[in-house]
């Protein structure tokens, strides 16, 4: 799935940390790869505890809260 500028995502394993428990984010910028497999497309991703830079494959869109 490719994301864009702005999408809130969620890190898929995020490091051990009370802070990065949940590890939501927003995506700062997009750096495409060569071979056009998006699970290697780069992101820049800005998160509470920090900025990353992750594989498509590490991240997933932001859970929505489920409706009861």
């Amino acid at each position: 799935m490719l994301f864009k500028v702005g999408n809130k995502v969620r890190w898929r394993h995020a490091v051990h940390e009370l802070e990065a428990e949940v590890a939501l984010g927003t995506i700062t910028a997009v750096i495409p790869n060569e071979t056009g497999v998006d699970e290697l497309t780069l992101y820049e991703i800005k998160f509470d505890f920090g900025a990353f830079t992750l594989y498509g494959a590490q991240i997933e869109q932001e859970p929505q809260p489920r409706a009861s």
